[in-house]
């Protein structure tokens, strides 16, 4: 079910857990912590229950987990990095309950002011810049 619904719960791999149905409740939560707003802190809980696949089961049918990072935005908002932490609660390592994970994310907008030539191709293909469309029923 990933291709449709992802199962993602902090602190624990990609594609650890393998359901057949699910339950997920995702929160995030961001705020920036300086003036120019190019700083911010996040925070982010994921908890799911679970019925796995045959033969994939685990110990325990509800999994939970907890993090947090910190994010920097350019100033022309092209790029975008986070750094961040978590905690799965419930995920097995070792035979212990408990896994840790720090990841960091990189994105860079194509449709942001500093692209050059490629930024004009993007906006081409943004649907908000089509007026063909527009023009076509008098808009």
């Amino acid at each position: 079910m990933n291709a449709e619904f992802p199962l993602m719960v902090p602190g624990y791999y990609f594609q650890e857990l393998s359901a057949e149905r699910f339950i997920l409740l995702n929160t995030y939560y961001s705020v920036p912590f300086t003036r120019s707003k190019r700083w911010d802190l996040a925070i982010n809980t994921g908890l799911a229950k679970v019925d796995f696949l045959p033969g994939l089961e685990l110990p325990d049918s509800w999994h939970c987990g907890i993090g947090g990072g910190i994010g920097y935005t350019s100033s022309n908002g092209a790029w975008h990095w986070v750094l961040g932490y978590a905690y799965g609660v419930n995920a097995e390592r070792d035979g212990h309950d408990g896994a840790h994970s720090v990841g960091l994310v990189m994105e860079y907008d194509l449709g942001s002011g500093g692209a050059g030539p490629l930024r004009n191709a993007v906006h081409h293909l943004n649907p908000n810049t089509w007026r063909g469309f527009d023009r076509l029923f008098g808009r």
